[in-house]
């Protein structure tokens, strides 16, 4: 399963779109995250946007377990402070802007399924 934490509904909608063919459930803000993530399945990748109504995104990064694939995306550029989301366990770090040009596929190859963190900021 894929886990998305963002408020926008339009921009979730999108990604959901790009994930086609796989698990996904959302979360507006921490406080759905945190029950989701809590009470399964297990997620095996997970967007985590920065800005949200009830926290903001670090909070459930620092909460997650450490073998978890978070990737932290913000619509802000560039992107603030990427190497101390990497040091609390960001997988990556991503701007929404770019994200949205990568295919779901290339999502999952980059950040599931590959050890190597890839950060797509600019």
């Amino acid at each position: 399963m894929i886990l998305i934490v963002d408020d926008d509904r339009l921009f979730v909608s999108l990604l959901t779109r790009r994930l086609k063919g796989c698990a996904v459930r959302w979360a507006p803000d921490l406080a759905a995250a945190r029950r989701i993530l809590a009470t399964g399945p297990r997620c095996e990748l997970v967007f985590l946007d920065l800005g949200l109504p009830d926290g903001h995104g670090v909070h459930l990064l620092t909460g997650c377990a450490a073998d978890l694939s978070v990737v932290v995306m913000t619509g802000f550029s560039p992107f603030p402070n990427p190497e101390s989301m990497r040091a609390l366990g960001a997988r990556a770090c991503v701007d929404k802007d770019r994200l949205m040009e990568l295919s779901g596929a290339e999502m999952l190859a980059r950040w599931s399924d590959s050890p190597d963190e890839i950060s797509l900021t600019g």
